[in-house]
């Protein structure tokens, strides 16, 4: 992960140190990954879609399930490097302002909802 990760999700964005401290709380049991795609922006950048399900707790409460993922890598001194993460739990319908409904995401459809969601968020932040 790069110094310079950011983590969203429902609880809040992460900052590489409180990521880390997280992960050392969770007990990860069992994973799997499916429908992963990649596109490669630029020969540096690559974006990452794909399902995941899994078994874990994290300060004894359970956060099992599926969730549909998105990543972010950039390649640095020949490493790639994880820069952006973020991840909702599947068939979990999202809304933003004024109550607009995104609809169910899918993993192939991550990007276009997060971009629709960042538009939102934009247009919401030039009204205050």
């Amino acid at each position: 992960m790069s110094k310079d990760y950011y983590g969203t999700y429902a609880e809040g964005i992460k900052n590489l140190d409180r990521e880390v401290a997280d992960m050392a709380k969770t007990d990860l049991r069992d994973y799997s990954l499916a429908d992963m795609k990649v596109v490669f922006p630029s020969a540096d950048v690559a974006v990452i879609t794909y399902k995941s399900t899994i078994q874990q707790t994290s300060e004894g409460k359970d956060m099992s399930g599926t969730f549909n993922s998105g990543s972010i890598w950039v390649k640095k001194g020949g490493k790639w490097l994880e820069v952006f993460h973020t991840e909702a739990k599947a068939g979990v319908k999202l809304t933003i302002s004024e109550g607009k409904e995104i609809g169910l995401v899918h993993a192939d459809e991550k990007l276009t909802a997060f971009l629709e969601l960042e538009a939102a968020i934009r247009t919401a932040s030039c009204r205050t």
